[in-house]
């Protein structure tokens, strides 16, 4: 089993992997680069980890290898699309690709996905975004199929986690890029730390009854438990505008789905063009000065800066480049059993 990957030799090894399970080979190159920046990015549980997954999705027919993504309907300033349950790594910058053209005539635009695979981390679609100069919102929900997160004072859970993605672009710097699930933890992350027997950060779970845990394992028993949103009633409130603005606008559906809903993401995206407003370098520089003034905050504990969103994943990216991609004993060798049922071989 390997320690560390580095990022290049995991990526071709991963492409080569969903290739091999029957996707085609420019959607696997596209779904694994984003697999391996999440790794990179100390976001494991929208890494690699996930290949097994999407390869058991495609054989069920819960993702379909070279799926067309249809208009459904469009305008000056907006896109609604189904994705056919094509990959999300591919669904998704098709659509920011129609929205770039829309934004740069009308100012805003924004755009939905249906029937979409998981879209992995959101960092990546919003930076993207804001990388050609413009600010962007995206809010994903699961199509009211995965219940993982219960609401403040409930017992049983009722939404899922639900994350919210924004960024923008940033003076002489990289954009400022926000990626939060609306829970106290991400549900996969749960499952690897159940993989790996390990307890989750308290507060962040519960079991049936409702009483707090640090058991991952109460989320994959039955009866279930589920996850607490973060900030309480804040967290949750989020949730539930992820949920009624994506499903609501894209046509998927709000929990609870009908029974044997397949569990595919719904997207909303909004990208704004500063230059429609105050200007780009209005909005750019006065983000970096921003941050700069949270970054010179005096911290509590002079060991630990003030940092602010982002800050963790691009020194976590720096080191995955200079030391390579650490990947867990239990994600690497159920790659290794599925490199080795596809005929792949392990780099």
């Amino acid at each position: 089993m390997r320690a560390s990957v580095h990022p290049a030799d995991l990526e071709g090894f991963v492409a080569r992997v969903l290739a091999a399970a029957g996707f085609a080979q420019g959607e696997a190159e596209a779904c694994a680069h984003a697999l391996v920046r999440a790794d990179a990015a100390g976001v494991p549980s929208h890494g690699v980890a996930r290949v097994p997954e999407y390869c058991a999705a495609l054989r069920r027919g819960d993702l379909v290898a070279g799926a067309e993504i249809k208009i459904l309907s469009q305008g000056p300033a907006y896109v609604a699309a189904d994705a056919g349950r094509a990959l999300g790594q591919v669904a998704v910058p098709a659509l920011l690709e129609a929205l770039y053209a829309k934004v740069a005539e009308a100012g805003v635009a924004s755009g939905t996905l249906r029937n979409c695979g998981h879209v992995g981390r959101l960092a990546d679609w919003v930076e993207a975004a804001a990388l050609r100069g413009h600010a962007a919102l995206m809010l994903v929900q699961d199509n009211g199929a995965l219940a993982c997160v219960a609401p403040p004072g409930g017992v049983r859970a009722v939404t899922s986690t639900n994350p919210i993605g924004f960024a923008c672009p940033v003076a002489g710097a990289q954009p400022f890029v926000l990626d939060m699930a609306t829970s106290a933890t991400a549900i996969g992350r749960a499952r690897l730390l159940h993989q790996a027997g390990e307890a989750a950060p308290e507060g962040t779970l519960q079991d049936s009854a409702g009483r707090p845990t640090t058991d991952p394992g109460v989320l994959f028993a039955e009866p279930s438990g589920a996850i607490r949103p973060a900030g309480a009633h804040k967290g949750f409130g989020l949730a539930m505008v992820a949920d009624l603005l994506a499903a609501g606008l894209s046509g998927g559906h709000m929990p609870p789905a009908p029974a044997g809903t397949p569990c595919l993401n719904t997207v909303c995206i909004t990208l704004w063009n500063p230059a429609y407003f105050a200007g780009l370098s209005h909005m750019a520089e006065e983000a970096a000065q921003y941050l700069d003034h949270i970054r010179a905050c005096p911290p509590i504990d002079h060991t630990k800066p003030v940092r602010v969103p982002g800050d963790r994943a691009a020194a976590a990216q720096a080191r995955a480049q200079r030391d390579g991609v650490a990947v867990a004993p239990e994600t690497w060798a159920r790659l290794e059993r599925l490199a080795a049922r596809l005929g792949v071989a392990v780099p």
